[in-house]
Order: structure tokens, then C-alpha cells, then sequence
């Protein structure tokens, strides 16, 4: 689907099923999301935001800090819980 595209191309093309894959699992008050963070490369999630900006995974982590709450999420480490509400 994305084969041939520039990174920016490919990036707006699948932002939209990522976001709306993120938002349905809330939206379904699914128990845990949990970003599953490469250790050797990145010590923190907003370490990886700021060396990977524009990243499809910098945009989840953007878009979960955002918008979790909202659907009853709370972020304990690198995982955002749904303690009801939302």
C-alpha cells in the first residue's frame, strides 16, 4: 500500500487507520495500551517522541497523552489504563 511512497507520504497515509485503531480501543475501554518501548535505544517514551518526531509512533504517543483521559485512561509508565469514566 505504501510501497514507493516518500516517509512523509507513507506517514500521512497510515496516520489516519493508526488513529482511528487507537481511538476504537478506547473507545472500547479496552483493559491496557501498552507501547512496547525499545530499552536499548530509548530511555523514556518522550525520548523516542523527540528522536523519532514526525513518527508514526511520536504521533501515537502524541495523540494517547492527548486524548486518553478523555476515554477514561490514566498513563502508569508506558501503558495507559482505563480506570473508567469516558
Amino acid at each position: 500500500m505504501t510501497y514507493g511512497l516518500s516517509e512523509s507520504d507513507r506517514t500521512a497515509l497510515t496516520w489516519p487507520v493508526n488513529e482511528h485503531f487507537l481511538r476504537s480501543q478506547m473507545e472500547d475501554h479496552v483493559g491496557r495500551i501498552e507501547y512496547i518501548l525499545d530499552r536499548d535505544k530509548y530511555s523514556s517514551l518522550e525520548e523516542m517522541a523527540l528522536e523519532r518526531a514526525g513518527s508514526l509512533s511520536a504521533m501515537e504517543l502524541d495523540f494517547l497523552t492527548k486524548n486518553a483521559a478523555a476515554y477514561g485512561y490514566e498513563r502508569v509508565g508506558d501503558a495507559w489504563v482505563y480506570v473508567g469514566g469516558g
